[in-house]
């Protein structure tokens, strides 16, 4: 999902959108650029919609800290929820993703002794 913290006409302003790394949809690479799945997808939007973006890598609690703060700031890859909603300008989904905690066989045994 991505969001603006605000609406802005397109002309006046570098959007600087900020990220964590959650490979493959957005992380750096081995030359230290930042690329992904729905960085990818954001740049091209970038581009078609003729605004100015800056991509920032930071720590999850630090990046989603500094778009509250910056009206001129998006955020890529945040999982919308009631708490999250009223908060900000959800655009579209980038990715729908289901995340599953898996463990061995051996650990959910142990498991069974406690």
């Amino acid at each position: 999902m991505i969001f603006l913290s605000h609406c802005a006409n397109a002309n006046e302003f570098k959007l600087v959108i900020y990220t964590d790394h959650f490979s493959p949809y957005n992380f750096k690479n081995d030359n230290d650029q930042l690329v992904g799945i729905n960085l990818d997808i954001v740049k091209d939007i970038c581009t078609i919609i003729a605004i100015t973006c800056e991509f920032k890598l930071l720590p999850w609690k630090r990046a989603y800290s500094l778009v509250q703060k910056d009206p001129h700031s998006g955020i890529v890859s945040i999982a919308k929820n009631t708490e999250r909603e009223p908060l900000f300008n959800w655009i579209w989904p980038l990715a729908r993703v289901k995340l599953s905690f898996i463990s061995s066989k051996l650990i959910s045994k142990l498991y069974q002794f406690h």
